[in-house]
């Protein structure tokens, strides 16, 4: 296979190369000091490592079982009654291994690569988050939000009375969506491998363009910078007098509870700076857009998760409002540049077989 037809797979290398280049030159810069870089990497790899490694099994477990109805162990009388086909037999089922093999050595060029990556970005974003920590921009964002709303939009949303079944649906969706992200490949690379290369270009694409971002305007979340204040900064008096009125329910207090507990002590006093463009608002555009071109019906999981979760981003106090439509337009240039490129893999195929 010619450099052109494999354009997805140079993209995620070149962004493992990016990423990994960041690591490097911003841990040197870290204003933090004292944390070498072999504490950067070792805090940023060994998390994600075992984190990627039993997303992987479970990827290739539960891709393997749904994309064979044929594996169900339903009656058979069921079966017939649904519409399934019957069960496999002891033949049948060693050929789908092979072929799912197949599939497998396939996927595994865009995977390695996007473990890879991932595990850059992680170093990445470590160093980052310390190199930031002394050049915070968050009130430039809360005003932003204060200009487009005329208000504190993480702090008038915990005003209205929700029903607490729907807190509990925001938070379920909100912790939910990560694996979601990580699921719909899992489906895409069985039953639909164009669009499985397509998610992969779009995902490490919109994580490219978000970095601009989050270098240009460092951030930490309304939680940590104003609710918690974990660097001790000082407040204005008008901030201070709106953080008064800041009353989260129940629930929207515990989980701020849960997240301030494993940000201590997973991250070292070092926190996430990551926050405008929204990466979360980002993955969330792209479940709902791959999602429904694999299966239309999809979308009637993927969109309540994805509107739910990207209120979450703001109610739960991990986002700024401005911090979506930046998510947002990330996610649509990823998916356009993903398009582009496919067409682009598309047409050097057909050129390559034309001249065979």
């Amino acid at each position: 296979m010619g450099m052109r037809q494999r354009l997805v797979e140079l993209v995620i290398a070149a962004a493992a190369i990016v990423f990994a280049v960041m690591a490097v030159s911003l841990a040197g810069e870290s204003p933090l000091g004292g944390a070498s870089l072999l504490r950067f990497y070792l805090r940023g790899i060994l998390s994600p490592l075992r984190m990627l490694t039993a997303w992987l099994v479970v990827f290739y477990l539960i891709s393997f079982y749904l994309s064979l109805p044929q594996l169900f162990p339903l009656p058979a009388i069921f079966r017939k009654t649904v519409g399934l086909p019957p069960l496999l037999t002891p033949a049948e089922l060693l050929d789908y291994g092979r072929r799912f093999l197949v599939r497998l050595r396939r996927t595994l060029s865009i995977i390695i690569p996007g473990v890879l990556a991932l595990v850059s970005l992680s170093l990445a974003l470590d160093a980052m988050n310390a190199w930031n920590a002394s050049r915070l921009r968050d009130e430039l964002l809360l005003g932003l939000d204060r200009l487009l709303t005329a208000s504190y939009p993480f702090i008038e949303l915990t005003a209205i009375p929700y029903p607490p079944w729907f807190i509990s649906a925001v938070i379920v969706s909100f912790h939910y969506l990560v694996p979601a992200i990580f699921m719909l490949p899992a489906y895409l690379s069985q039953r639909h491998y164009p669009l499985f290369r397509q998610f992969a270009a779009a995902f490490f694409v919109s994580t490219l363009l978000s970095f601009p971002g989050w270098l240009l305007t460092p951030a930490l979340s309304p939680h940590d910078r104003f609710i918690d204040n974990v660097y001790q900064r000082s407040l204005s008096s008008e901030i201070a007098a709106a953080l008064d009125r800041y009353k989260p329910s129940p629930a929207v207090a515990r989980f701020l509870a849960d997240v301030r507990q494993s940000k201590d002590r997973e991250l070292g006093g070092v926190m996430p700076t990551s926050t405008m463009p929204s990466a979360h608002v980002a993955w969330a555009v792209l479940l709902v857009y791959y999602g429904w071109r694999a299966l239309p019906l999809i979308s009637l999981l993927t969109i309540p998760l994805a509107i739910l979760s990207t209120l979450g981003t703001v109610l739960l106090a991990q986002h700024y409002a401005i911090d979506i439509p930046a998510g947002v337009v990330v996610a649509l240039l990823g998916i356009a540049i993903a398009r582009r490129i496919a067409l682009l893999e598309h047409r050097a195929a057909a050129a390559a077989g034309s001249r065979v």
